[in-house]
């Protein structure tokens, strides 16, 4: 009988029966075949076509077949085999990483004061971010040279900033400090590298610096979905089309289920100027998270292209109220009515956010879409002036499609890029 040992798991060879310690894991026969194919080239790449000659070598079967049963795996196994996806050619199997070294009591409570406000930042409301906020402080008042507590401050200080909860432009710095910090500490984290690349690219318009950071994190993280919906991110920004929806699939098929992938492929797609966006998979992902304001924000840009006013407005409102108000979102709401038509509601929106500090930036798609060219092209002076971090979607947001080609927003965008 031979046996490989996955971590906790083994793999009897023989009876091709997946254990884990000791017990029996119910998983399909080709999952179990596939991954012995995978582990016969452990560390090298398996193409797909040896891999389905491998699990079906009496049929033709689709590629979509083989894409399930890897995901199943990745589920199934986790951290003790990652599986990475090489795009267009097939997988490898890593080896598994090193155990962790002990860790000290005050290391353990920041870890799980760590996760504490990552739970809480997924949900991207006014109260969780600051809920988010307030433990990972607390992580870093028992850990200081937490890492992984500076990378969770900084995401959250960015988005309290872009969804315009926090007004004070002060609040970008905050989060680029403590996503330098992160790097510094957590060099080995992707996370960390994230944090570092998205604070320096809204403080500092810093693309360049960006792209190298989050290449590190795919490289230290190509299993997770995350690492690849960040990069199809900084694509989509920088107007790389391609390869956004390349490395929105390769998110995908680690977890086509995934509500970040649905949610984030969405946005991807509406930067990368899809003018018919499928609705369906964010309607499926609302099915999983009702309540979920970003696939709600998604939702209703999606159906703002399509002209479906009605459901936008629906889908913007219900952002709005389950954002916890944020003035972003209610920017998109005023753009929304204003494209419906009904002007003097949107206006009187605008009013109101303009007079409680909204971004410049957000204030100029409202004015685009009322049809006030003028007052949107020096809006955007003003952002620029104010070093706005929403400039950085100068280049690709379709809000300003009206205004894109007048040289002074051409003049701005170069400068945005250059950095």
């Amino acid at each position: 009988m031979t046996l490989h040992s996955i971590g906790p798991f083994t793999l009897d060879t023989r009876t091709l029966l997946l254990l884990r310690e000791g017990e029996i894991v119910k998983v399909p026969m080709k999952t179990v075949e596939v991954l012995l194919a995978l582990l016969s080239r452990q560390g090298e790449i398996a193409t797909k076509d040896e891999l389905l000659k491998a699990a079906w070598p009496d049929s033709i079967v689709e590629e979509a077949n083989l894409t399930v049963h890897v995901a199943l795996l990745r589920k199934t196994l986790g951290a003790s085999a990652p599986i990475e996806t090489i795009s267009k050619r097939g997988y490898r199997l890593l080896a598994a990483p090193p155990a962790p070294a002990t860790e000290t009591a005050p290391e353990r409570q920041a870890r799980e004061a760590v996760l504490r406000g990552r739970y809480f930042w997924n949900k991207f409301t006014r109260a969780s971010l600051e809920r988010a906020a307030s433990v990972f402080e607390e992580a870093l008042r028992i850990d200081s040279g937490s890492g992984d507590a500076h990378s969770g401050l900084s995401d959250t200080r960015l988005m309290q900033g872009l969804l315009g909860f926090n007004p004070d432009r002060s609040v970008f710095t905050a989060a680029r400090e403590h996503g330098e910090r992160a790097a510094e500490l957590a060099a080995q984290s992707a996370d960390a590298q994230a944090s570092f690349a998205f604070s320096r690219l809204f403080d500092g318009y810093d693309f360049k610096g960006a792209e190298a950071a989050l290449a590190r994190a795919r490289t230290l993280a190509p299993t997770r979905v995350e690492p690849h919906l960040w990069s199809a991110l900084f694509h989509a920004l920088h107007g790389d089309t391609l390869r956004a929806l390349a490395a929105a699939k390769e998110a995908t098929a680690i977890d086509p289920i995934s509500l970040k992938v649905v949610v984030g492929s969405g946005f991807h797609l509406y930067l990368s100027q899809q003018y018919e966006p499928d609705l369906d998979p964010l309607l499926r992902a609302l099915e999983l998270e009702p309540e979920f304001a970003v696939a709600l924000w998604a939702l209703g840009l999606a159906c703002d292209q399509l002209g479906r006013f009605e459901q936008a407005e629906s889908a913007h409102r219900a952002a709005v109220l389950h954002s916890g108000s944020s003035p972003a979102m209610e920017s998109n709401l005023a753009r929304s009515l204003a494209l419906a038509g009904k002007r003097s509601e949107a206006a009187s929106l605008l009013e109101r956010l303009r007079a409680e500090g909204l971004a410049p930036y957000r204030v100029a798609t409202v004015e685009t879409a009322l049809g006030e060219n003028a007052r949107a092209i020096a809006s955007i002076e003003r952002a620029f002036a104010l070093k706005d971090p929403w400039l950085v979607v100068l280049k690709v947001d379709p809000m300003l499609d009206a205004i894109r080609k007048d040289r002074r927003i051409v003049a701005i965008q170069k400068e945005v890029l250059i950095g």
